[in-house]
Parts: C-alpha cells; sequence; structure tokens
C-alpha cells in the first residue's frame, strides 16, 4: 500500500440499503479494471471497504440502467460504462451517448468477445467501445436519459465527482459545487475544468502551523464542524453562515490511495489529462490531497 495509509472515518456511508454485498471475486475484478493492479490482496480489498460500499450503493441507486435487481447484471453493466468512459476521455460527452445509443439499438444483449468496436457516432466521430466487457440492455432501456445517468455513475464511481448530467438549472446542487458536463465538452476537458490546476508562483510563502489545521484544534477552537463529503470538487470547501462554519472533508481517502499505488512511480509532473484516461488523477493532484487529509487527522 501507499505510504499514507490513511483510516477512512467509520461512517457517514449509509446502511447498505438492500444487504445484497459484491463477491470477492467481484472485488477484486473491480479493482483489476479500474486501477490495474495485478493480484489485488484482500487485505487490499478490506483497505477499500468504505469504497466498494460507495460503490455497491451508487451502483444500485442506477441499476434502472438494464441491472433492475440482478447484482450481477448491473455490475456487469457498470463495469461496461467505466470502460466506455476511460477508453474516450478526448470525445465530447454527446459523441459517446450517440455511440452508446447506437450500440445498443443494433443489439439487444452484448457478449464477451475478443476484439474491440470503432463505433462511429451520429455526428461522424469515432468511439472506441469495448466488446471484452458484457453489456445487457434491451431497446427498450435505450434512451438519451439512461445513458447521461450511466455516464454520470461512471464518474461518480472513478473520480467521485457527482456529475450533473442535465443543462444547467440556474440553481446550485445542495451541498455539491456544481459540476455540469456540457456536451460538447470531453472527460478530460470536463476534469481539468473541475480541478484547474494552480500557479504556485504567485502563492505567497506563508507558514503552514500543523497543530493548527487539525480538525480536533478547528472544531475545539475555531468553532468548525467537520462534515464528510463523497464529492470531491467539496473536499475543504468551508461554508460560513449565520451561527455555524461547516468544513467539508472527503471521507473516501482509500479511493484516492489505491489511484497512488496504481501511479506510484509515474512523472511527478504528469498531466491530469494523461492520468484521466487510465481512469485515476495525476500524481501531484493525489499527492498534494491525501497530504491535507493527514495533516488534518495526524495522531
Amino acid at each position: 500500500m501507499s505510504s499514507f495509509a490513511l483510516a477512512e472515518h467509520p461512517s457517514a456511508l449509509a446502511e447498505h440499503p438492500t444487504g445484497e454485498y459484491l463477491l470477492p471475486s467481484q472485488q477484486q475484478e473491480l479493482i483489476i479494471r479500474n486501477w490495474g493492479l495485478c493480484s489485488p490482496s484482500l487485505n487490499r480489498a478490506r483497505h477499500l471497504e468504505a469504497y466498494l460500499l460507495y460503490y455497491e450503493n451508487e451502483a444500485i441507486e442506477a441499476r434502472h440502467i438494464g441491472g433492475r435487481d440482478n447484482i450481477s447484471r448491473w455490475h456487469g453493466n457498470i463495469q461496461y460504462f467505466l470502460e466506455a468512459i476511460k477508453r474516450n476521455p478526448t470525445i465530447p460527452r454527446r459523441n459517446l451517448r450517440a455511440a452508446l445509443r447506437s450500440m445498443c439499438s443494433d443489439k439487444v444483449t452484448f457478449q464477451t468477445g475478443s476484439a474491440d468496436d470503432s463505433s462511429a457516432d451520429d455526428t461522424g466521430g469515432n468511439v472506441n467501445l469495448p466488446f471484452n466487457t458484457p453489456l445487457a440492455l434491451s431497446t427498450t432501456e435505450v434512451d438519451d436519459k439512461t445513458l447521461d445517468a450511466a455516464i454520470a455513475v461512471s464518474v461518480k464511481i472513478l473520480f467521485a465527482v457527482h456529475v450533473n448530467p442535465g443543462p444547467p438549472t440556474g440553481g446550485v446542487t445542495v451541498g455539491n459545487w456544481e459540476t455540469f458536463w456540457e456536451d460538447s465538452r470531453s472527460l478530460e476537458a470536463f476534469i481539468a475544468e473541475t480541478f484547474p490546476s494552480s500557479d504556485y508562483s504567485d502563492e505567497t510563502n506563508c507558514q503552514i502551523i500543523p497543530a493548527r489545521i487539525r480538525a480536533r484544534y478547528l472544531e475545539n477552537n475555531a468553532d468548525v464542524r467537520i462534515e464528510w463529503t463523497h464529492h470531491l470538487p467539496d473536499h475543504l470547501k468551508l461554508d460560513i453562515g449565520f451561527n455555524s462554519k461547516v468544513l467539508s472533508i472527503f471521507e473516501l481517502a482509500s479511493l484516492l490511495e489505491v489511484m497512488y499505488e496504481a501511479i506510484e512511480g509515474h512523472p511527478y509532473d504528469q498531466s491530469m489529462a494523461d492520468s484521466v484516461k487510465h481512469g485515476r488523477y495525476s500524481l501531484a493532484f493525489l499527492h498534494e490531497t491525501l497530504e491535507t487529509i493527514r495533516l488534518m487527522f495526524l495522531a
């Protein structure tokens, strides 16, 4: 495991709504497919327990994407969509959705095959869709709303970013920064806009006093209440009300740690775009984000 080895907060996660859990083999498949870590150990699965529960809850919420109440079926469908967005990080969302709609309309069920499929979407672009992952969707289940929901769930599972799949409403999602993914933008562009890089040359070199940024210190001395979030853009967001101050902290540290482990050894200055196509954040971003959590909860 990485050198961070952060323990996840025991819980802000809701109780599992159905009581069904992924089989150990499905957990291992998820770890291998998402982050390319071979032979995932039981210890790693235990370390990722909070994230795996998060995955189950999100996938079950989206079981209308062809899954209904069959846990194996929705797990297989979600895996298909996860692979589809990872393979097409530079493709506009509308092109990806059009290719998925065309693919689903052509066949009711896709069986495991040995070849990949490069589909021409209705805008003339090429989208690389996987054929090595089974997808079970009937033609009656395929519409733009369903496909947008599938893409949004995939981004939540891979990047812990809650996407608004519809057009901006002019309001703000309660508890979340607005994260709208425009149809004309690619996954790379969406992630880059959600997590813009900082120009450190413009920042003042102020001294950090670690003891004063501990969560316990903030709660006891600054009257700041800690609130856990699964929406990574909300990490370190401070909401100041009339009688309260609430600091949001990203709860799924193990998700960032497993990404860090998968990318450790890569160039530290690797761009976010180069990392997104592998379904993870850049090494620098992961290191800095994990460091903020470590500093806040260091014993």
